[in-house]
């Protein structure tokens, strides 16, 4: 898509809050990247990404997305019906 994304993915320990609680795999233009501390992923307008591999929970932990865009839109302006 053509607008910027943040995913976070925070752990709720509230003795470690840096560590998520598990692991997971995010793929960023193909390449996978493990995930094990609360992280926030910055994906810029066009790059492709996912999927989410959940390896490991080991306790809940939660998962969020922003669009930052002010119109969501899956399709190109130019192509919608």
């Amino acid at each position: 898509h053509d607008w910027g994304e943040v995913f976070g993915f925070i752990g709720t320990s509230r003795d470690d809050p840096k560590d998520l609680g598990g692991e997971l795999e995010f793929w960023l233009n193909g390449e996978k990247h493990l995930i094990t501390p609360s992280s926030l992923v910055w994906v810029p307008p066009g790059l492709k990404h996912c999927p989410i591999q959940f390896n490991r929970i080991d306790r809940p932990y939660i998962l969020f997305t922003l669009g930052m865009t002010r119109k969501y839109s899956l399709m190109p302006p130019e192509k919608k019906p």
